[in-house]
């Protein structure tokens, strides 16, 4: 289907929210997280406990041991931001108002599909990647891309050379699959994840380029 609106409209903070930490052997063991659900028509943000090793942060400049660095086109790359998630669903937790509820790829699948209505889903839930790691190509979590733009990357000049996407003030990033230019105006057509959501993809029609997103192409 194609969207005429902005790209913006629909990007979320896909970070994982960090509560107390602590330090485990080579990096930092996340004792919970929060993930959305739908849930008989209504969303839920469900708050579960982990056990160490389930969630581990690596922080910029941190050796992981899985080889999670950058890939420059020259000189070395750098251990850039990332988590490794080694849970698996289902998790029981509890939502905002203290009601126990349990997690599961369906309810995390319903309450995305309401989110990105019109797009064309594929996939399936996974919890161990995020938008970044789907636009950039990684296997991880990336909590902070600014290693992988900086080493990676640089700023696309027009439509025709951008392969991500990144709105102005928000951290979600979109792979941009193709991009062209028409009689009427520019299609672009996109493939995003948001948080442990699946893929889901769009075509988009503008008269002009839309000015406020960030456009990124590989050096």
């Amino acid at each position: 289907m194609t969207q005429f609106r902005r790209l913006s409209t629909l990007f979320t903070l896909c970070l994982l929210a960090f509560a107390t930490q602590t330090a485990g052997a080579a990096g930092t063991n996340i004792p919970q997280d929060s993930i959305d659900i739908r849930e008989g028509g209504t969303d839920y943000k469900v708050t579960f406990s982990l056990t160490a090793g389930d969630l581990v942060h690596f922080g910029n400049g941190v050796d992981c041991g899985s080889g999670h660095k950058t890939s420059p086109p020259t000189g070395a790359g750098r251990f850039y931001d990332h988590c490794h998630v080694n849970y698996t669903l289902d998790k029981t937790g509890t939502d905002e108002m203290g009601n126990t509820r349990t997690v599961t790829a369906p309810k995390i699948k319903a309450y995305y599909n309401s989110k990105y209505s019109g797009y064309t889903p594929s996939g399936s839930e996974d919890v161990r990647t995020n938008c970044h790691a789907h636009a950039f190509g990684k296997s991880t979590w990336i909590q902070d891309p600014s290693y992988i733009d900086a080493d990676e990357y640089t700023a696309a000049s027009g439509w025709s050379d951008v392969e991500v996407l990144r709105g102005e003030g928000v951290v979600h990033s979109i792979k941009v699959t193709s991009s062209t230019e028409g009689s009427i105006g520019y299609t672009v057509k996109t493939s995003e994840k948001n948080g442990p959501s699946r893929v889901y993809s769009a075509t988009w029609g503008y008269s002009s380029p839309p000015g406020s997103n960030v456009k990124l192409k590989k050096k």
